[in-house]
């Protein structure tokens, strides 16, 4: 179907009244856009002066932030070895006061028994008591006595002996030999006579 000029006319204007307006419509979104990109760009700097400023406080807070940690690691480590030396140290101490506790417990003890001893005649060992020493001293005396008596006795029974032995052979010797003088046994025998003619139990002291 062939169109006249008159219609093509129209036709090519309302074409061109389109394209105005899309050109129109384009320009304005053009410049809309370009109005958005230059609200964007300034915010972008406010933002990048926000960071920086932002930057600038936070990175000397991060490089004191990392010192601090590794001197706490440094001085955490430091602790633990001086713990370990205190806690070393403080054994060590221990051990030696708990010696020394008893070392001066002893010594003490050794000067309140020679104290108690030079003051009292006594110490505090097993039967160093007062009662104990007299009853030690009596029972010395008793045994001291027994000890005399057993001597006694003994010399009583060897004068007895003696005296059975020797009766049948002192009147011979003293009707034999009574006027001699000088040694021998009757001599001997007329010395352990006493003033009755019997032999004497006790011994000459």
């Amino acid at each position: 179907m062939k169109m006249d000029g008159a219609k093509m006319s129209e036709l090519a204007t309302i074409k061109l009244k389109q394209m105005d307006g899309l050109t129109k419509k384009m320009k304005e979104n053009y410049k809309r856009c370009h109005e958005q990109i230059e609200k964007d760009k300034l915010e972008i700097q406010q933002i990048d002066q926000t960071l920086n400023t932002l930057r600038s406080r936070y990175d000397p807070l991060v490089e004191t932030l990392k010192d601090r940690l590794s001197l706490r690691t440094s001085v955490q480590a430091e602790f633990q070895k001086a713990y370990g030396a205190l806690k070393s140290m403080m054994n060590d101490q221990q051990k030696l006061t708990e010696t020394m506790v008893s070392v001066n417990r002893k010594l003490m003890k050794d000067d309140a028994k020679q104290k108690l001893k030079r003051e009292r005649g006594f110490s505090s060992g097993r039967n160093s008591t007062y009662t104990n020493q007299m009853r030690l001293a009596d029972a010395a005396k008793v045994s001291a006595a027994w000890k005399d008596a057993l001597k006694l006795d003994a010399t009583i029974e060897i004068g007895k002996k003696c005296e059975v032995g020797l009766g049948a052979a002192v009147p011979a010797i003293v009707a034999g030999d009574g006027k001699r003088k000088g040694g021998g046994k009757g001599n001997m025998i007329g010395k352990t006579m006493g003033k009755t003619g019997t032999l004497s139990s006790t011994p000459r002291r």
